[in-house]
């Protein structure tokens, strides 16, 4: 095993679960919000710093995409495809506060 400390600021995990039978985020669209984070970090040139990855079940699913975000250990639920500028500014000024 090998262990490093990583140097990003936020890593966002977006849940892109996509379960057969049940209401569930990869069914909402996830996985373009994921795209999208994505694209925005790389065009700012924050990729290094900000990570978005997408994720299993977080648990919420009936509360529209959940997202959880590291270290400040935050869950968000409710959001919506559109939502992708609202979670960029959130993943960026939550670092950029401490």
């Amino acid at each position: 095993m090998k262990i490093k400390q990583r140097d990003i600021n936020q890593h966002l995990f977006i849940c892109c679960n996509d379960k057969k039978k049940d209401k569930c985020c990869g069914k909402k669209g996830a996985e373009d919000l994921v795209k999208a984070l994505k694209k925005r970090l790389k065009k700012e040139n924050l990729w290094g710093e900000y990570k978005v990855t997408k994720s299993g079940c977080l648990g919420p699913c009936s509360d529209g995409i959940c997202a959880t975000m590291y270290p400040d250990n935050l869950l968000i639920t409710n959001l919506k495809e559109c939502d992708d500028e609202k979670l960029f500014n959130l993943l960026v000024r939550s670092a950029k506060e401490d």
